[in-house]
């Protein structure tokens, strides 16, 4: 609570907005942050039942999270005129979500999804975003 910050009526009235980018720029509360994630999934049981056989699995989860966001941009200057003109580049926003769990010494399970948004800031370019998950099973010899 003491590093996210909250804006009433945005963006109407009636509604309490939660800005929670304070907490990724302050490391005691982004510490705190990723302590309270891990804290949720910590002591976790469940059973996992293929066919006849049941698998009783426990939180020995690594969960990831990756966050990045790039903005580049190439000017063009004419200093004589007082010109400036954005001529390429764009802002990507880049997030990544992995699950990865060791079932035994030799097979381990991932799961992930990733997502990759980019904005230009160029008239004549599209923007485009590229989303991907899946499952993969690891063998260990």
């Amino acid at each position: 609570e003491d590093y996210i910050t909250t804006i009433p009526d945005f963006p109407e009235p009636g509604v309490l907005f939660r800005d929670i980018t304070s907490v990724f720029q302050d490391a005691d509360g982004l510490k705190l942050a990723i302590d309270s994630m891990q804290d949720i999934v910590k002591d976790v049981d469940f059973d996992v039942k293929v066919g006849e056989n049941v698998q009783h699995l426990k939180s020995d989860i690594v969960l990831q999270l990756n966050l990045t966001y790039n903005s580049n941009k190439t000017n063009i200057r004419k200093i004589n005129q007082n010109f400036s003109q954005v001529s390429s580049g764009s802002e990507v926003w880049m997030a990544e979500l992995s699950a990865e769990y060791a079932l035994s010494t030799t097979l381990t399970l991932r799961a992930f999804f990733q997502t990759n948004i980019n904005n230009p800031y160029i008239r004549n370019a599209y923007p485009n975003s590229t989303t991907k998950g899946g499952i993969t099973v690891r063998f260990s010899f």
